[in-house]
């Protein structure tokens, strides 16, 4: 069972205790919402970060075995 939850930070969690699978770090948009339901049923914790800027700080606290970094086309202009 995938268990949701809100971070101080303005991230999202969720987990699936007693899981064996590797972490994942998604930095996403609004589009992603509808993907963790299934990004969530195949890790054992996955921290959603509603952001475009890469937060190496980010990575580095978490230590996640997968980063996803998920936008829209038409925000790649944002990414120079």
């Amino acid at each position: 069972m995938v268990v949701f939850e809100d971070q101080s930070d303005g991230t999202e969690l969720s987990t699936q205790p007693g899981s064996a699978a590797p972490a994942a770090l998604v930095f996403c948009d609004s589009f992603a919402d509808a993907l963790k339901p299934y990004l969530s049923a195949h890790f054992s914790r996955v921290v959603y970060s509603h952001s475009f800027a890469l937060d190496l700080a980010l990575v580095e606290r978490e230590q996640p075995q997968v980063v996803i970094f998920e936008i829209a086309q038409r925000y790649l202009t944002m990414l120079r």
